[in-house]
């Protein structure tokens, strides 16, 4: 266990991969790290961690959460993976990342979703959930459906003056 440290792009710059073994990750910001900096992520087959890395594994690799054996499985078989499909995954978790988890644009969506429920009127029960859920595909599709590319350099320089 390392103790407090300021310098975690560095560290992650010397890493591959980044093991995420977290029973409920929850906005899954360790994963999404990883992800920017092209670790290849690891993780846990439960909470934030699958939904960001897929349920499929297009963007890392899960292993069943609680068993140090299949997570030892999945290590073996990712450390063995041809480094063109590594490489392949990499950028696709990387772009997925960088499009999905901008925090700004993530901000305003929460807001305007904050602002809606406020003036559409008194949502209770059942008509909340159903309206949140809904105007989280809506945002969700919307995001899938721009056409906008953030170089990870663009991404660091922002980040840096944030």
């Amino acid at each position: 266990m390392c103790p407090f440290r300021n310098d975690l792009s560095d560290l992650h710059s010397k890493c591959k991969y980044a093991i995420v073994p977290s029973k409920f990750e929850a906005l899954g910001r360790v994963t999404v790290e990883a992800m920017l900096a092209k670790n290849i992520g690891i993780g846990a087959n439960t909470g934030g961690t699958l939904e960001i890395i897929g349920e499929n594994q297009e963007r890392g690799y899960t292993y069943m959460e609680g068993n140090p054996e299949s997570l030892a499985e999945v290590m073996l078989k990712v450390i063995g993976e041809d480094d063109i499909k590594k490489a392949g995954i990499k950028e696709k978790a990387q772009r997925y990342a960088l499009h999905t988890y901008d925090s700004q644009k993530y901000a305003k969506d929460l807001g305007r979703i904050y602002e809606e429920v406020l003036t559409e009127g008194s949502y209770q029960g059942e008509d909340l959930m159903q309206f949140l859920a809904s105007r989280y595909e809506e945002i969700r599709n919307d995001r899938w459906n721009e056409t906008q590319t953030i170089t990870l350099k663009e991404h660091t320089l922002r980040e840096l003056k944030e």
